[in-house]
Parts: structure tokens; C-alpha cells; sequence
């Protein structure tokens, strides 16, 4: 069996819930958006799984846990106390239930809103849609899904597709499911640096790497933490990750990017926004572009 714990929030507010749950060591993460299901139909993505329903109600994010105890909820209930007090934003009631479910519910239930991303240069598909717009990437979302995460890989793809990648060597930093390195392979980089610092995030990524036919010579994976380990030079490095680990980040960059090499990075909550870009132009990082979605930043550096 398997627990669930589902907390009512809002569009804007249903990434910052599902960060919440994943620190608490949520197993999954599932987000029931009715303004995201929306918007599927407006990209025209093939899509076999709405139901109606699905487009009323409040948002509600769903996390699964093998165990849960009074201190999780003690710490729960504090973070989403903090959040009531100290985000501009409205988040919603922020009430929450849990209960019990069977895994085989909740391991097919996060295929019905697993949200496809449609943008102009590349699109990224989930194993089981069949892609329609090219060109693409498919990925194994592993234990990390729902729409979550959507507003920060999609700034971090729309910055980093704006550039030419072809024969670039590319760093995809705390890569996750390996969305934003796949995606340069795909457009033309002639090798991409995988790194996260989780086991199990590595061995999902060689599964995506496989499912897109990539050629083992075109990629590097290591489970690591940042860029512990790595010696090379890359042209274009990409961190898709929280403002606190991008702020750690900064410093060991500047030995491993190449001269006028480019530097993605997103994740970052609109209150810590400044003071990232304060800390990478601080230490020789030129601001090219910023981008913004609901509560989240993304930027693109070149190094001076």
C-alpha cells in the first residue's frame, strides 16, 4: 500500500506545493491542473486521456509516500504556514487529506495528466503519446511527473534552444529525467555532460538516453553532485534546478565553460530572483536574456 497525500492549491501555486512534497520524499508527484489540461487542447497534442471532469475544481497536487509519520506532518503543516505568510501570490487554501491507495492507481493515474511540452524548436513527449510536432524528444518520466515542473524546463528550453548548438559540447547539471541535454543532442550538440547528484535519476536518464536512440558516444552520465568530478570544457552548461544550488553552482563554473561560453539556469522562485543575478554577475557572468512564468525566472549568462 501505498500513502497519499493531496494538498488544494492553485495554478500558480502547484510547483511550489510539488517542491514541497518532494523535499518531504514524496515518491511522485502528480498535479491535477484544470488550466493545464486547457492548454493541451489548445497545442493540439494527442491526447486520449481527458475526461471532463478533469477541467473543473480547484488544483490539487497529489504526492506518494511508502510511509508517512506525525513529524512529516509537523513539518508540513509548518512549510505550508510559511508559504500562507510570505508568498505575494494566492496558493489557495492550502488544505490537505490523506489516505491510502493502491500503487497500481497512483502509477497510472499520473499517466492521465502527464502534460506534453510544445514549444517551437522542440517538443518533449512522454513514452506512451506519440508525438506529433518534430522535432522532439520521448522521456521515461521515472518517479518525478505531473506538470510540476513545466514553467521552469520550458523557460530553461526556450533559452537554451535560442542559441546554436550544433557541434557544441553541452552540461545538463542536475539533469533529472535528462530533458534539457536531450533535447541539445537533438538539435545538434555534438556531446552532452549528464549529472545528478540522485542514483536512481541517473538510471532513468540512461533509460530516456536508449528510448531516444542516442549513440552511447554522444553523452557522458555520473551520478555527482554538480560539477564534482568533471575536468572537461563545455560550451553551453544548463542547470534546471533550486536558487540555493545555482548560487552554490556559480563558483565552479568558470574552469570548466569555454571562452564566451553561455550559461543556462532556471528553477528560480521570483523572491530570490535578484539575488541570483546579483551572485552570477558578481563573478564575471554577462546577463543576455530573463525569462519569466507565474512565479518562476530563468536567465541566460555569458561569461566575460
Amino acid at each position: 500500500m501505498t500513502y497519499k497525500i493531496t494538498i488544494e492549491t492553485t495554478h500558480e501555486g502547484n510547483e511550489l506545493i510539488s517542491d514541497v512534497l518532494t523535499e518531504l520524499g514524496a515518491n511522485g508527484i502528480c498535479v491535477n491542473d484544470p488550466m493545464d489540461l486547457n492548454e493541451i487542447d489548445l497545442q493540439g497534442a494527442v491526447w486520449d486521456y481527458l475526461d471532463e471532469n478533469d477541467r473543473l475544481g480547484v488544483v490539487t497536487v497529489e504526492g506518494f509516500f511508502d510511509e508517512i509519520s506525525k513529524e512529516l506532518f509537523s513539518v508540513l503543516e509548518q512549510k505550508l504556514k510559511d508559504i500562507k505568510s510570505f508568498m505575494p501570490c494566492d496558493m489557495g487554501t492550502l488544505n490537505y487529506t490523506k489516505e491510502l491507495v493502491k500503487e497500481t492507481n497512483w502509477l497510472e493515474e499520473w499517466k492521465k495528466y502527464y502534460k506534453p511540452i510544445i514549444l517551437d524548436k522542440i517538443s518533449v513527449y512522454p513514452a506512451w503519446v506519440t508525438p506529433t510536432t518534430f522535432p522532439y524528444v520521448q522521456i521515461e518520466p521515472g518517479s518525478a511527473f505531473g506538470t510540476g515542473e513545466h514553467a521552469s524546463t520550458k523557460m530553461c528550453l526556450n533559452l537554451l534552444t535560442s542559441y546554436d548548438l550544433n557541434g557544441k559540447n553541452v552540461a545538463d547539471i542536475g539533469c533529472g529525467s535528462g530533458i534539457l541535454g536531450m533535447a541539445a543532442l537533438r538539435l545538434g550538440a555534438k556531446n552532452v555532460y549528464f549529472s545528478d547528484v540522485d542514483e536512481q535519476a541517473i538510471e532513468n536518464l540512461n533509460v530516456n538516453l536508449s528510448l531516444n536512440g542516442f549513440d552511447k558516444k554522444q553523452y557522458q552520465t555520473k551520478v555527482a553532485s554538480l560539477l564534482d568530478g568533471f575536468n572537461g570544457k563545455v560550451d553551453v552548461l544548463c542547470a534546471n534546478i533550486t536558487a540555493d544550488i545555482l548560487i552554490r553552482l556559480r563558483k565552479s563554473i568558470k574552469p570548466v565553460l569555454a571562452d564566451d561560453g553561455l550559461v543556462i539556469i532556471s528553477g528560480i522562485i521570483r523572491e530570490r530572483e535578484e539575488e541570483v543575478l546579483k551572485e552570477y554577475q558578481e563573478n564575471g557572468f554577462e546577463l543576455l536574456q530573463s525569462l519569466k512564468e507565474n512565479e518562476w525566472r530563468a536567465f541566460a549568462f555569458k561569461s566575460k
